[in-house]
């Protein structure tokens, strides 16, 4: 695929057709799943009933797709369903239409053939599934207030000890710098960095080890509650 092609243009802002490079990576995945493929995902997902994981569904689209898997097809199937809600699958067709109009590099991405089969996979894939409506709902909730975690980095060094004469070198000072990039509500990316002693740290580890205790526990009940819902309704999982 042209990288250059994928890079966000001042006239795509100007235009309103601009498409972020991860998700037209994506759309060019799911235009090139046969349809047969297609309609095995979206008659699992039909059948899918009460909250599900978003990590367990993708584990099942990708058993959906039977070893057709080119990359992390199944991760591209999944970002669509979580970003693109069912009654913007046509205003999603039509910006990647223009889009792909732009430049002849970007008609070369989508030729005709191509967009046509993505207009047919999003239209079935992208449609109104329960479950999949509880997990981007889960999702606006979960990043409705606060800021979103991208990545974590340590960096361990040992800082030197110097004398009253700055002569010698008495001891050393060993440290780990925590790095934590996040995501903020303006979707911009910042980073907060502490400097932690081996004491600090291992504090910083029992902390996030009983957080992660707690978690369970109240995944665990979640999961009783959700099933104890389930069978006062009749449903079936």
């Amino acid at each position: 695929m042209d990288e250059e092609a994928l890079e966000l243009q001042a006239q795509d802002i100007f235009s309103g057709y601009g498409i972020p490079a991860e998700m037209v990576r994506d759309l060019h995945a799911i235009a090139h799943l046969d349809a047969r493929t297609v309609a095995r995902i979206a008659d699992h997902l039909s059948h899918l009933r009460g909250f599900a994981v978003e990590d367990s569904v993708k584990n099942e689209v990708r058993g959906c797709l039977q070893g057709s898997v080119n990359g992390d097809l199944a991760g591209n199937i999944m970002r669509a369903l979580m970003n693109i809600p069912p009654d913007e699958v046509s205003k999603t067709i039509k910006t990647v239409d223009r889009w792909r109009r732009s430049t002849t590099q970007r008609k070369s991405i989508f030729p005709d053939e191509l967009f046509a089969s993505l207009d047919r996979n999003l239209q079935a894939l992208v449609a109104d599934f329960p479950s999949i409506a509880l997990i981007r709902k889960a999702n606006r909730l979960l990043r409705a207030a606060g800021n979103q975690f991208v990545d974590v980095s340590y960096f361990c060094d040992m800082r030197p000890v110097f004398d009253r004469p700055r002569q010698n070198v008495e001891g050393f000072v060993t440290l780990a710098n925590l790095r934590l990039i996040y995501r903020g509500q303006d979707e911009t990316k910042h980073a907060c960095e502490v400097a932690l002693t081996e004491d600090e740290l291992k504090k910083l580890i029992k902390k996030s080890e009983e957080a992660l205790a707690k978690l369970e526990l109240l995944k665990s009940i979640s999961g009783r509650l959700t099933q104890g819902m389930e069978d006062t309704s009749g449903g079936t999982s």
